[in-house]
C-alpha cells in the first residue's frame, strides 16, 4: 500500500466482487480485497495497492498546466511561484506547492506553462496522469505529469520550503 508518505507492505488474501470470492478482478471492478496484517486507521482512500517495488513515491513532480480564465470559471489574478492549493488525482486530493519553471514568472489565467509540483505527502504519480488544482471550491487548473522527479524531505511548511531549481 502506498501513498501519503507511507509504504505499507501486505499480501493479499482474498478478492471479492458483490461479496463473492473469484480469482481474478479486472479493470473498473467493485471490489473488497482481505488484507493480511493491515489496520483499518493506517489505510486512507487514494492509497494503491501494487506489487512490492513496482511503483515509484515521489512528493515531486514536473508538469505542463492550464488555469482557467475568469470567462472558463477560474481565476483572474496571474498565478506565481510558491502558489499553494489542492491537488485532486484519481480518487486523492492533497496539499501541493506549485513552482513556475524558467523562463516563464508568471502564468495567466487561460495560459499553459511548466511547473514543478511539491505534495505535502509523498504520492504515486505516473507520466502522463493528470491532475485538477482547486481553489475555494473551484477548478482553476488541470495539468498532466511530464516527468518524476526525486522525492525530497519537508520539515515544516510548503511555504517555507527553500527549492533549487538551478540545478534540475
Amino acid at each position: 500500500m502506498l501513498g501519503f508518505g507511507s509504504k505499507l507492505k501486505t499480501s493479499v488474501g482474498d478478492v471479492q466482487v458483490f461479496k463473492k470470492s473469484v480469482p481474478l478482478a479486472q479493470a473498473g471492478d467493485n471490489v473488497g480485497v482481505l488484507l493480511r496484517g493491515m489496520k483499518l486507521e493506517v489505510i486512507q482512500k487514494g492509497m494503491m495497492l501494487c506489487e512490492f517495488g513496482s511503483e515509484k513515491i515521489s512528493n515531486r513532480f514536473e508538469a505542463k498546466i492550464y488555469f482557467l480564465s475568469k470567462a472558463e470559471g477560474g481565476r483572474w489574478k496571474p498565478i506565481t511561484s510558491k502558489y499553494i492549493q489542492q491537488i485532486f488525482s484519481r480518487t486523492w486530493n492533497i496539499s501541493c506547492r506549485i513552482d513556475i519553471k524558467a523562463p516563464q514568472t508568471m502564468i495567466m489565467p487561460g495560459e499553459h506553462g511548466m511547473v514543478e509540483l511539491t505534495l505535502l505527502k509523498s504520492m504515486i504519480m505516473t507520466m502522463g496522469q493528470q491532475f485538477t488544482v482547486r481553489e475555494n471550491n473551484i477548478t482553476v487548473g488541470t495539468g498532466i505529469i511530464t516527468k518524476v522527479l526525486d522525492d525530497i524531505y519537508i520539515s515544516k511548511s510548503l511555504g517555507k520550503l527553500k527549492i533549487d531549481n538551478t540545478s534540475q
